[in-house]
């Protein structure tokens, strides 16, 4: 299974990784510090697992919601 973890903090990332690695050995983990990784993360392979960091310093995400749930709706 594919995880994307987006966290605009690379420790916070790391720290989710290295927590869940522990607990679930069949995840495959990609990280994404920007909105615009999150995106491009998700147009080269499809993602069973978001965990989303709702604030980022790099710009509003509420913002990329709406378009965030209708990639995440499109079939790969």
């Amino acid at each position: 299974m594919n995880c994307l973890i987006a966290d605009d903090h690379w420790i916070v990332r790391k720290g989710m990784i290295s927590i869940m690695e522990n607990h679930f050995s069949d995840l495959h983990f990609d990280q994404a510090g920007r909105i615009s990784e999150i995106f491009s993360t998700l147009e080269k392979k499809s993602c069973h697992l978001l965990l989303l960091d709702f604030f980022y310093t790099d710009g509003a995400l509420k913002k990329s919601i709406l378009k965030l749930n209708q990639f995440l709706m499109m079939p790969k």
